[in-house]
């Protein structure tokens, strides 16, 4: 009885013993990673090939190890540091292509406070010049925006060349873009048709370039239209001389990392709207519906987004999903052609210029546009050929 009873002594010591080495070799673990960034395999992911990366605050992110990343410490980069901890984006931009620093890695913090580029990054905020790679729990990965490099003619270029599409114009060839919107990269681009403040109709497209991308999108929007011109309420060569035409970058801000509620609703801010990425096609809610169909709630748009597309809501964690931040950047825009200056409404309604529907049957005649539908436009006023000739309005 008492050998048997030493027995399970020993047996019950030696799982004691187990179990105490386990938790002192986990224990371990933790101490040498205390915010358990061994286990964020996204991040990882994440730093993949982003070459120099400048780090900001604690938490043992220098000893992520990623292929092609290269993570400095704040004392190998005092510049970047300097102005992580100021306010200006423009300052921190310049200082990291003073030391050739591709991206900033900053440890997320609750409360952090919003006074600091360093703040409002470790926060997940929205920073003009910079775009969001990575949002985990334990850190935040920004990069410069390439959209930022856009000069003022190049934004009036596209938003006369979009402007010009919709009107049925050739696209105009790719080689004709300024270098900046051909560039090689992937990028989404939207052409939204706006009446006031109400939008009419937009579509986007994905491209290996603005240009391309741009082509694309303006070309859908104008079959859109007319697949729906009753509804839309006239032909768009009429109606599109009163209207605003916007060019917007619809820019990924950020994969998310995590799909807990909690998180995703404090990642997002009201300049995002929600989506995700599934075998190549891509779904979204712009910012407006985003807030509309959450109720404030990025996690409850999100299911409503899945819903929609005949997914079930509990599909959030699936790995065949990615969900990223969308960001809506409003990069060019051409505005409604000015009225005539002898007071009167604009030509092409002739019923409102005359006062009634007794108008003479010239009269319309001349307000209405050619068949092939070519309204007139104002001469711009920024040196530009017109919207005619695309590739004449993007020559140098």
């Amino acid at each position: 009885m008492a050998s048997g009873g030493d027995g399970g002594g020993r047996g019950l010591l030696r799982m004691v013993l187990i179990v105490a080495v386990i938790a002192a070799a986990a224990g371990g673990v933790w101490w040498l990673d205390p915010v358990g960034l061994s286990a964020d395999q996204s991040l990882r992911d994440a730093l993949v090939r982003r070459g120099r990366i400048a780090v900001h605050g604690d938490g043992g992110l220098l000893g992520l190890d990623a292929e092609g990343a290269s993570l400095l410490s704040p004392s190998q980069v005092p510049q970047v540091a300097a102005a992580l901890a100021a306010e200006r984006p423009a300052d921190l931009l310049a200082a990291m292509r003073a030391v050739d620093v591709d991206a900033v890695l900053v440890e997320a913090q609750a409360g952090a406070a919003e006074g600091t580029l360093a703040g409002r990054f470790a926060s997940y905020g929205a920073v003009d010049g910079f775009r969001g790679l990575h949002l985990s729990p334990r850190a935040a990965l920004y990069a410069p925006d390439p959209a930022a490099e856009l000069s003022e003619t190049h934004r009036a270029a596209l938003a006369r060349v979009a402007r010009g599409l919709l009107r049925g114009a050739r696209p105009p060839r790719i080689t004709s873009f300024p270098e900046p919107l051909r560039r090689l990269r992937p990028v989404e681009v939207m052409v939204l048709i706006r009446q006031g403040p109400r939008p009419r109709l937009w579509r986007s497209a994905r491209g290996n370039s603005i240009a391309r991308a741009l082509n694309t999108a303006a070309v859908v929007a104008r079959k859109r239209w007319f697949e729906r011109q009753q509804a839309m309420g006239g032909p768009i060569d009429e109606l599109l001389p009163r209207m605003k035409i916007e060019v917007a970058l619809l820019a990924d801000d950020g994969t998310i990392g995590s799909v807990e509620p909690a998180f995703v609703d404090r990642v997002f801010g009201e300049t995002h709207g929600v989506a995700y990425e599934r075998k190549g096609a891509w779904r979204y809610l712009l910012p407006d519906a985003t807030r509309a169909e959450g109720k404030g709630r990025a996690s409850v748009a999100y299911r409503k987004l899945l819903s929609d597309d005949g997914l079930p809501p509990d599909r959030l964690g699936s790995r065949e999903l990615r969900l990223y931040r969308l960001l809506v950047d409003t990069i060019a825009v051409s505005e409604p052609e000015p009225p005539p200056r002898d007071g009167l409404s604009p030509v092409g309604s002739p019923d409102e210029v005359l006062g009634g529907a007794d108008a003479g049957a010239a009269e319309r005649a001349a307000a209405k546009p050619p068949r092939e539908g070519r309204p007139r436009e104002a001469a711009p006023d920024d040196g530009l050929s017109e919207v005619r000739s695309p590739d004449e309005v993007l020559a140098p």
